[in-house]
């Protein structure tokens, strides 16, 4: 039969590796998380700049945000689908506005 020290004790160590662990996976997290970010953002930049198109591009975490201008729907279109392509992308946030001809005949 075990006694009742020796189950306590099995909880203290139970305990002690929880908060152990508690304490490390943040930290192991959050050193991975910066070179996941930097990665996709140059290959999300790359594939855009392969197809001609200029955009501002930022990651949080495996989730891309595209914003800036271009000339029609299609290449909204186009530019999520290029940049879901690139492998790592999670999810693709399209917040690109069309162009429109301001009265000065130049384009926004």
């Amino acid at each position: 039969m075990i006694s009742v020290d020796t189950r306590e004790d099995g909880l203290r160590i139970v305990i002690l590796g929880l908060i152990g662990f508690a304490l490390i996976f943040p930290l192991c997290v959050w050193k991975h998380v910066q070179p996941i970010e930097t990665d996709l953002l140059e290959r999300s930049v790359a594939a855009l700049s392969e197809h001609e198109l200029t955009l501002d591009v930022s990651v949080s975490g495996r989730d891309v945000t595209l914003v800036g201008y271009v000339d029609n729907q299609g290449q909204q279109a186009y530019a999520s689908d290029i940049v879901s392509q690139v492998r790592g992308v999670r999810i693709v946030k399209n917040e690109t506005k069309l162009r429109t001809p301001s009265a000065g005949g130049t384009q926004q």
